[in-house]
């Protein structure tokens, strides 16, 4: 019997619609790659204490996205440890210094013990989050509107400050779609604009080669406004807010971040930490003009006064893991050049970022895949 999926018929084709939860579409899509993302959570639940177990489970089983994230990832970090070596030796530790618990305590190959906090960065806050929970409402009335013989280009501008009247919207959206012609006239039929509490929705229709033989997804080409972000953006905030939550320990502490943005990347964990770049020009009084490379004092371990936040010994950076992306993922192990307690017991298989004279020196590792024996297309073919 499955510990976190219903066993049921699963009868659902096709992808997740927009606002679905991540795992009530796994938990009801028949697709072969669906079933081998479900077998191997529930692979790697079963490795995971019993006692704990119960909690995990349910926090995979949420209808909030970033919940089950969080608890996966969690759970990827067990499995890695597990593969690597070390011994979990208790989840949510109590420690003399904090009222809260880190993720784990472990015990490495050579006897050493660590403590391991993960932590998701959304690069969101939670009126950015409520405004993509609107949006989505929106866009999945959209795309549920019955336009069997067109495709709809829907362009997006802005993010709604308050609910979209969805009926409304649905309402004005399939009377345009009925009156459109299903020939090449379509292309001649002007646009329709809806806008509504500081989001405005503008959508073409484009003839299908192939009218559906019942209702489908209206959506077939979606865009946004560009996105604007600093270097490091999310994961900055995640890791300081979990750097000095235990205070002082007496043991090296890492922070594990996912970085579930859609444009981070790990050079935006190391920004995060020794701070955003930036180029110092110099002019001399010859007329000789200097360029060089450096930081500006916003990072989690050298901030305007120099270096800080000590008690962090390392991180654990990734980005955008998630069960169906494992095996298209990598980790790296950037270590603090003035942590208090350095970590020095191993890697975990991933890569590493080694402070040595000023720079940071490149280890390969393995991938995810690599590491939990998977192939790269994972979960195709």
């Amino acid at each position: 019997m499955p510990l976190v999926f219903d066993d049921i018929i699963r009868d659902r084709n096709g992808s997740r619609r927009y606002g679905e939860s991540q795992f009530g579409y796994l938990n009801l899509s028949n697709r072969i790659e669906a079933e081998r993302v479900r077998n191997l959570i529930e692979s790697w639940v079963v490795n995971y204490p019993e006692m704990h177990r119960r909690g995990l489970i349910s926090r995979l089983k949420s209808k909030i996205d970033q919940v089950f994230f969080s608890a996966f990832f969690e759970l990827t970090l067990h499995e890695l440890l597990l593969n690597n070596g070390n011994e979990i030796i208790e989840i949510e530790p109590t420690v003399a210094s904090s009222r809260h618990q880190p993720d784990f305590l472990v015990r490495a190959q050579d006897g050493t013990c660590f403590y391991l906090e993960a932590v998701i960065s959304m690069n969101e806050t939670p009126q950015d989050a409520a405004a993509e929970s609107r949006l989505n409402d929106a866009i999945r009335a959209i795309d549920d509107v019955d336009s069997r013989f067109h495709f709809l280009d829907l362009e997006i501008e802005g993010r709604p400050s308050s609910p979209v009247t969805l009926r409304k919207l649905r309402n004005l959206l399939t009377s345009w779609v009925a009156a459109i012609p299903r020939n090449n006239e379509a292309r001649n039929v002007p646009a329709f604009v809806y806008e509504e509490h500081g989001v405005k929705f503008t959508i073409v229709a484009i003839l299908r080669n192939t009218p559906l033989n019942e209702v489908g997804r209206a959506i077939g080409i979606q865009s946004m406004e560009p996105y604007w972000g600093t270097p490091g953006d999310g994961i900055r905030e995640s890791v300081a807010k979990k750097a000095s939550r235990y205070g002082v320990l007496n043991a090296p502490y890492i922070v594990a971040v996912n970085a579930m943005g859609e444009y981070q990347r790990e050079e935006d964990a190391i920004d995060a930490m020794f701070g955003s770049p930036n180029v110092v020009i110099k002019t001399f009084k010859d007329g000789r003009v200097e360029a060089k490379d450096s930081r500006n004092g916003d990072g989690v371990w050298f901030g305007p006064r120099g270096v800080r936040r000590r008690q962090l010994s390392a991180i654990l950076s990734t980005e955008r893991l998630h069960p169906w992306s494992v095996g298209q993922r990598r980790a790296r192990l950037i270590r603090n050049p003035w942590a208090s307690f350095p970590f020095n017991s191993g890697s975990f298989g991933i890569d590493q970022r080694n402070p040595a004279n000023g720079r940071l020196v490149e280890l390969e590792g393995q991938s995810f895949a690599e590491i939990f024996g998977l192939p790269a297309s994972w979960p195709e073919d």
